[in-house]
């Protein structure tokens, strides 16, 4: 079960440009149709928050802890969020293609209809975490561990998942055409007939 965004009540609309700029932290607020480029926010916290309609692209957020956060129709193109923390997020509508989250943790995360395209996810710690009608394609989610993942008609097309155990993780409403996985790493992870045949082809075994 995820757990969603607990936001409360008494939000207050206010500048994210100029709140991270001057203490880096976001809490409480509520922030709309701000475009952001090319800024570096280290050790940020966004927390309690509604961020909606809103470009940050090619920025850098390491080391950073959003925690409550519904981010809606937000572009993060190109931004960097290694290292940080993501506790009850939800990610609806948003854009995150060529984002670096290498090394974040994530609890209770939603990414719906978002595209992560090209996204990287190598070392990353996904607990409680659900990709729903999402676009993964070229994704890299490597060296990484899963505790109650969940991936709902999202398009993981040609996604790399080296070194990352599929145990128990249920693909069969997804699309996984030409991902990449080793042998030891798909064991236990459930496919429909058409994906399980195609995966049979690929270790060599021939059909009669």
């Amino acid at each position: 079960m995820i757990i969603s965004p607990n936001i409360t009540k008494n939000i207050e609309e206010s500048n994210l440009n100029i709140a991270l700029n001057e203490n880096q932290v976001f809490i409480n607020k509520y922030a709309k149709n701000e475009e952001i480029y090319n800024l570096t926010f280290e050790d940020i916290e966004i927390n309690n928050s509604i961020i909606k309609s809103c470009k940050m692209i090619s920025c850098n957020f390491p080391k950073s802890y959003f925690k409550d956060v519904i981010f809606e129709n937000v572009d993060f193109s190109n931004t960097n969020f290694e290292k940080s923390t993501f506790k009850q997020v939800e990610f609806k509508d948003c854009k995150l293609t060529y984002a670096n989250l290498n090394n974040t943790y994530f609890e209770n995360v939603t990414f719906n209809t978002s595209n992560l395209s090209n996204s990287t996810f190598n070392d990353v710690l996904f607990a409680n975490t659900l990709f729903k009608d999402s676009n993964c394609i070229y994704a890299d989610i490597t060296d990484s561990k899963f505790k109650n993942v969940y991936f709902d008609n999202a398009n993981l097309s040609f996604a790399n998942f080296s070194n990352t155990s599929l145990n128990n993780i249920d693909f069969s409403n997804s699309d996984i055409t030409g991902i990449t996985v080793y042998q030891n790493d798909i064991k236990g992870s459930i496919m429909n007939e058409y994906q399980a045949l195609e995966f049979i082809k690929l270790i060599g075994i021939k059909l009669k």
